[in-house]
């Protein structure tokens, strides 16, 4: 038993070599990162917990109804479904995404997707498509092109190893086109970093400051309060509630405006490729301020 179980180990520590090697070889530009590989690691392991407790919960019910519950006998089938599937059926989707990705080859570009599917990109419709501005920098990375064809360079922010290999393949593709590639450098990460955190943020304080309205719309029916004093009290939480997400937001407005400015003195020259609007953090901000004169009003009267 102890042989076969060593046999097992290193056969998957070996596919693991192998996926990893591919992951890093010269000229291979993967099209998942490495941070959507960890976000689903851990979002697989809390999924495994869940379904596991339910299922063991359902077990139980049926046995104390004999199987004679269909509603209950269907939701542990399911159930069962979820936990072969995040057990072992996903792992086997996501070590093919793993391996998925373009191969820049020195006469064009190979893209491999997870069905072994390849697609030939010849790299003056690469130089096409960056003439025609068509770059964006959103939250995974800089994306040349659109479809089946498109090339996506990710950040890998807090990953030295894989951002560094990221850089070469990015060197590799400037040197087959004819057209200068924007900068890909670590400043230009660090920004672009910075402007989607600033957009979660202000997300995270929109919904921060919906949770504090919603709690003033209950007005003084807290925890059975319905005193005068207990009103006042209420509408002070609420109140410092909402100032300090308003605040958050109004921060995040200036500090993702100033932002901006960094990122287009740096891609100033490249006047099609999209990172974001300036004003779209200070116009949240007057929405949410609007929305919540209106709620107090109503209150009021």
């Amino acid at each position: 038993m102890k042989k076969k179980d060593s046999k097992k180990k290193n056969a998957k520590a070996s596919r693991k070599e192998i996926i990893e090697k591919k992951r890093r070889e010269e000229g291979f530009l993967p099209e998942y990162s490495d941070f959507y590989f960890e976000k689903k690691r851990q979002t697989r392991r809390i999924w495994l917990m869940c379904l596991v407790y339910f299922t063991f919960i359902l077990m139980f019910w049926v046995c104390g109804e004999k199987f004679q519950n269909v509603s209950v006998n269907t939701t542990t089938l399911c159930c069962f479904g979820g936990i072969i599937y995040f057990g072992w059926l996903q792992r086997g989707i996501l070590n093919q995404k793993k391996v998925s990705g373009i191969q820049l080859n020195p006469n064009m570009a190979v893209k491999t997707n997870i069905y072994g599917r390849r697609t030939e990109i010849s790299y003056s419709s690469i130089d096409h498509v960056i003439t025609h501005g068509e770059l964006c920098y959103d939250d995974t990375g800089l994306k040349i092109g659109y479809g089946s064809r498109q090339l996506c360079f990710h950040y890998e922010i807090g990953d030295a190893k894989a951002q560094k290999h990221i850089k070469e393949c990015y060197e590799i593709l400037q040197s087959h086109l004819s057209v200068k590639l924007p900068p890909f450098e670590k400043k230009c990460l660090d920004l672009l970093d910075r402007k989607y955190f600033y957009e979660k943020s202000r997300k995270k304080h929109t919904l921060s400051l919906l949770a504090a309205i919603m709690l003033s719309l209950i007005r003084i029916n807290l925890m059975g309060i319905e005193t005068a004093k207990g009103a006042v009290c209420f509408g002070i939480i609420c109140g410092i509630w909402e100032n300090w997400s308003l605040y958050q937001l109004f921060k995040g407005a200036v500090l993702s405006a100033k932002n901006y400015d960094a990122l287009k003195s740096i891609y100033g020259n490249y006047p099609n490729a999209r990172y974001g609007r300036r004003n779209t953090g200070y116009i949240w901000f007057v929405v949410d301020v609007a929305l919540i004169i209106l709620i107090n009003l109503r209150i009021v009267l």
